[in-house]
């Protein structure tokens, strides 16, 4: 009973890792492994793995710290092309469409349960500790993740307040072009379109950046088709969903 409780405390400490701490934090534990791990700079939520030896293996981890009950779904992971093989890593679990995808390609998934083992294997409660310490000490030191400025910063939620000002801006001139002159209604319809076809990307980008779970049963599909087919409307939508959290 004592070994089943300090395996939940631990599946619950994982959970308190910063999201994007916790990249560093697979790839450390990864390294416990053997694994010759970096963190590339490129906004993904992911770890590449590479052992030398007879046969040379590159693994791209996958990285999706969820909190409980936010299940990781098939929309949520994709496979890598240029890796021998793709690892999804979640303090979470995965839906049953997920389990099949990733049969379905070959990939492997390491959910909360196996993380926290994996953890104990190694005897690391310690990097556990040392990472939720350093969440906890970030927290102190800043306003709560809870706040609205916050969430604006994380991922790439600006681009999309960006994509939505513009959008609503520009149909308003299109339709009152009285209500600033200046802007002839062929430019305002110009910068309308070049905003819709900008919406889906914002959209996406913040949603791949910030590690999301998938929303409202369709997952991003539905955000994407929808932003397309009510612009100005869908982006202000995913904004302040996103900034009710």
């Amino acid at each position: 009973m004592a070994a089943d409780a300090d395996h939940d405390t631990l599946q619950a400490q994982l959970q308190q890792i910063d999201p994007y701490e916790f990249q560093s934090f697979v790839a450390a534990l990864w390294e416990e492994e053997g694994w010759d791990t970096h963190v590339p700079q490129n906004g993904e939520s992911s770890v590449v793995a590479e052992r030398s030896g007879a046969i040379d293996q590159r693994l791209l981890l996958q990285t999706r710290r969820y909190s409980d009950g936010n299940t990781v779904s098939k929309s949520d992971i994709q496979q890598a092309p240029d890796a021998d093989t793709t690892v999804v890593v979640t303090t979470s679990a995965f839906t049953e469409g997920a389990k099949a995808h990733a049969y379905e390609h070959e990939m492997k998934l390491v959910d909360g349960d196996d993380l926290a083992e994996m953890v104990q294997e190694h005897g690391r409660e310690d990097l556990v500790a040392e990472y939720t310490d350093s969440t906890n000490a970030d927290t102190d030191r800043t306003e709560p993740a809870t706040s609205p400025q916050s969430r604006l910063t994380d991922g790439h939620l600006d681009r999309v307040a960006v994509v939505a000002a513009v959008q609503l801006g520009s149909l308003a001139l299109m339709f009152q072009p009285t209500l600033v002159p200046t802007i002839p209604e062929p430019v305002a319809a110009v910068v309308f379109l070049v905003s819709w076809f900008a919406g889906p990307v914002a959209l996406y980008t913040d949603y791949r950046a910030a590690t999301l779970p998938d929303w409202s049963g369709g997952g991003m599909l539905l955000w994407l088709v929808g932003s397309l087919g009510l612009p100005g409307v869908t982006p202000t939508m995913y904004l302040v969903r996103r900034l009710m959290g």
